[in-house]
């Protein structure tokens, strides 16, 4: 049981990340083409 709530986290985890990558990328891009 303790396991597989370990693995959720785990992906929760990841998902997480890569979302605030993305976010982050978005973000840039969006201050970039603002300047632009």
């Amino acid at each position: 049981m303790t396991n597989e709530s370990q693995s959720r986290s785990d992906k929760c985890e990841k998902y997480y990340i890569l979302v605030v990558k993305i976010l982050r990328i978005v973000h840039h891009s969006r201050i970039k083409i603002y300047r632009f």
